[in-house]
């Protein structure tokens, strides 16, 4: 019998926080637009979740903002959701957030020298 991958209560308190601090990045840009993409906290956010909570459990917490915003909440950047955020030329950035939480916390995670503390 195999042990199925089990999430502890921290984790399920973890990820859709920085699910939320993802939404909340989103609308905090500055009132500057490049190209039709605003300039956001989402990166930072992102960089974060992969930074604290490691590969696996940042990259889940990204795929939940994801999932949220396509159902049709508006968490995307400047109050867009559901599934027109697929022909936007944002969307692209937002796949980009799942590669680098995990691309971070598997860093972080490879490291010799631990400079971080995994929540």
């Amino acid at each position: 019998m195999t042990k199925a991958s089990s999430f502890k209560t921290i984790d399920l308190v973890l990820i859709p926080m920085f699910a939320a601090l993802m939404a909340i990045g989103a609308n905090l840009t500055a009132m500057l637009v490049i190209g039709g993409v605003p300039i956001t906290l989402q990166t930072f956010f992102a960089i974060l979740a992969g930074a604290l909570l490691g590969s696996k459990r940042g990259t889940y917490a990204i795929l939940v903002y994801l999932i949220v915003g396509l159902v049709g909440f508006p968490v995307f950047a400047q109050f867009h959701g559901g599934l027109a955020i697929l022909l936007r030329p944002t969307f692209g950035f937002l796949l980009s957030f799942l590669l680098v939480a995990y691309c971070t916390g598997k860093w972080i995670e490879k490291s010799k020298t631990k400079l971080l503390v995994h929540l």
